[in-house]
């Protein structure tokens, strides 16, 4: 690939060093000593700008953590420890430490830069917002979210003081708050902040900047997680990749990313053909230029693995799913959210492939986390707890099996009311445990709830429809109308399900038509239930009844051991 180039700075070929691409400059400019890039960016003096003299983007690679760390020693010597652009300069360091995964040392310098700034130049200066905010982006993707959040929130205030909502600086303050709101499960505060972003910098910076590019790219995200609209997920998604790949090039980090960002929404639209390729072409660049072990690495494993399971390549999955979750537990740790969701997406490919011992630890690693980070109601939680509990019916541990089932019925009902048909599934299912486990009063106490809830909301939803009849008959126009509804709340069911599959869609909302109404179902349900404990009454009476006729018992006959024990005794005398 470097057949004939040669150094940009020096005019040398590689010789007895290596060539490396520090930045995106392209053509004849493209390759350069990274002993020459240090020579430089001495000669420049500017310790607090990491950017090429050439193309002003910021080194990359290698060549931006030499550049870093080679500018924070000179401002140390050149100004001081605590001289503010000393602390800027250790800001940057933390900064590039926490794009290339090595999380411990980005955190000191960052704490170092926040605090210092904070202390020399107030907490509202340009400076120290940049530094907060940073810091609290670190935090983030070191999934402490908790501490992540206020300090984010702070620095977009902040800067909404200092320069005004409509400031490019605090735009990209709007972007991280949304990024860290994205990860606490509230992305529907997150997008409005996003577009806020992607308007005011596509006018103040333009369409091609990187800081829009990033924008357009994080918006598809919430898009995806929200499920409300992938038909304008994906042209921004596509925009963010291909303005990348001009701007930066292909092999360059943020290219990177934007390809495997398109390359999963592909997959959750039902194109992993289109898909695949690019994950795969982030793959193998986060693997070349970051190792195996980076994070984004690990994420793009992730993803791909996900892709194949999804395109029906299980077995082709695993390999990409155990690397994603081995490399999040040794970067992450084991409470990491990311590191729970690889845990979860490995033991539903284990379980699809008949591997339930590992799969059931796995699931049950993923709930137990999920459970406490995000709490028993929220969406993750609830699709490891189902996997689980499916795993869980023939399992001989009942105290297990009745914490995942009861915690499912319960974090739907809160999620999404009693009524909702997920919910009603889960008591369903909780009830008929219960019901096996001899414990019919709770099944009828679980069953009872649900179906007083089911026939509120059936209740309402025909008092709505026989608004617009007279004399309160229904036309087939508001049978129509009601089915209607129906459907609706199924298709929005299907468009929040962290499952959702749009080639089977369609053939959902025709057979929830066609399903009897909830409370039906469940009134059939509870009567079933009284008639077993019924039965299970009379038959406990019978066999009182039976033991109270039955003659006094004769004396009790010696066992085999005592009886020959007796007769010897007699022989003797």
């Amino acid at each position: 690939m470097l057949a004939g180039a040669n150094c940009r700075v020096c005019l040398q070929g590689p010789g007895q060093e290596e060539l490396c691409a520090p930045c995106p400059c392209r053509g004849s400019l493209r390759f350069a000593h990274l002993s020459c890039v240090r020579k430089e960016f001495l000669a420049r003096r500017e310790w607090t700008r990491l950017t090429c003299s050439i193309c002003k983007n910021e080194y990359t690679g290698l060549a931006v953590q030499e550049i870093a760390r080679l500018a924070l020693e000179r401002a140390e010597a050149d100004w001081g420890p605590e001289d503010p652009g000393t602390l800027v300069a250790s800001d940057h360091l933390g900064r590039v430490l926490s794009a290339a995964g090595e999380l411990d040392e980005a955190e000191s310098f960052l704490k170092r830069a926040h605090t210092g700034l904070e202390q020399a130049l107030g907490q509202d200066h340009a400076e120290t917002l940049i530094a907060k905010s940073n810091l609290g982006v670190l935090l983030n993707s070191r999934g402490r979210f908790e501490e992540a959040e206020p300090l984010v929130q702070s620095a977009w205030e902040g800067s909404c003081r200092l320069r005004g909502s409509d400031h490019a600086e605090t735009l990209v303050f709007a972007m991280n708050l949304a990024l860290v709101l994205r990860e606490l499960g509230r992305p529907t505060d997150a997008e409005p902040l996003l577009r806020q972003a992607l308007q005011g910098l596509e006018r103040d910076r333009g369409a091609h900047h990187p800081d829009t590019l990033a924008a357009a790219s994080h918006l598809s995200n919430v898009l995806l997680r929200l499920r409300q609209d992938l038909g304008e997920a994906e042209p921004l998604a596509r925009r963010a990749w291909e303005g990348s790949l001009r701007h930066f090039g292909p092999e360059h980090p943020r290219t990177l990313c934007a390809s495997a960002d398109l390359g999963l929404l592909l997959l959750e639209r039902g194109r992993p053909q289109e898909g695949e390729p690019l994950l795969r072409t982030a793959l193998e660049g986060f693997q070349k230029q970051l190792g195996e072990g980076h994070l984004q690495a690990l994420s793009a494993a992730a993803d791909l693995g996900t892709a194949l399971f999804s395109s029906g390549r299980k077995e082709e999955s695993l390999p990409f799913l155990r690397a994603a979750l081995d490399g999040r537990r040794r970067q992450l740790g084991e409470g990491h959210l990311r590191t729970m969701a690889s845990a979860h997406n490995l033991g539903v490919a284990l379980a699809d492939l008949h591997q339930p011992e590992e799969a059931r630890s796995l699931l049950q690693e993923a709930w137990e986390g999920r459970s406490q980070k995000l709490g028993a109601a929220h969406p993750r939680t609830l699709a490891s707890a189902q996997r689980l509990a499916s795993l869980l019916k023939s399992s001989q541990d009942d105290e297990l099996a009745a914490h995942v089932l009861r915690s499912t019925w319960e974090g739907l009902t809160m999620q999404l009311g009693a009524s909702h048909p997920r919910a009603v599934e889960a008591a369903r299912h909780l009830a008929l445990w219960l019901a096996r486990h001899s414990l019919y009063a709770e099944a009828e106490a679980v069953l009872q709830h649900a179906l007083v809830a089911a026939q509120a909301a059936e209740a309402a939803l025909d008092e709505d429809s026989e608004s617009t009849s007279a004399g309160g008959c229904r036309s087939e126009d508001e049978q129509t109308h009601v089915g209607g509804e129906r459907a609706a709340r199924l298709l929005q069911e299907a468009l929040l399900s962290h499952e959702f599959n749009a080639a089977h869609c369609r053939e959902k909302l025709a057979s929830s038509l066609r399903r009897p109404p909830a409370a039906a179902v469940l009134a059939a349900d509870l009567e079933d239930l009284r008639l077993q404990g019924l039965r299970r009454a009379k038959r406990r009476a019978r066999l009182l009844a039976n033991e109270e006729l039955a003659e006094p018992a004769a004396k009790k006959p010696h066992c085999a051991e005592d009886y020959e024990r007796d007769h010897l005794h007699a022989q003797k005398k």
